[in-house]
């Protein structure tokens, strides 16, 4: 079983990534920089789908710096929510958690405002 960072070798990852890089103009979605490395970011994760079988509104073009922001931001978020559930109904943990990180991708990406309003695609 190869792992995640030998996946995003394969041919077939190449060939997508590109293409969200060209859909997106070789620009970083969330602060528009064209000079600095950029990702392809992965909004959320579908289990068991290969880095390459996700559906394109699900990558997004962000610059070196943006990425490393999303995922500490998402990380202390996390951090923040868990230690507020474990003050809460541990039934409902699954289920709020799942919610609160689609929330956060979602804000974080640029697709969603703070208040949750919907904010359009460049």
């Amino acid at each position: 079983m190869s792992t995640y960072s030998d996946k995003l070798k394969s041919p077939k990852w190449q060939k997508k990534r590109l293409e969200i890089l060209q859909r997106d103009k070789f620009t970083c979605f969330n602060c528009g920089d064209k000079e600095r490395t950029l990702h392809v970011h992965h909004e959320s994760y579908i289990n068991g789908k290969e880095p390459w079988d996700y559906p394109d509104e699900y990558l997004t073009t962000i610059c070196d710096i943006c990425h490393k922001n999303t995922h500490a931001l998402k990380t202390e978020f996390e951090k923040f929510a868990y230690r507020v559930l474990m003050c809460r109904d541990r039934d409902a943990e699954p289920e709020i958690r799942l919610s609160m990180r689609s929330i956060i991708h979602l804000q974080l990406s640029g697709i969603v405002d703070s208040e949750g309003c919907k904010i359009k695609r460049k």
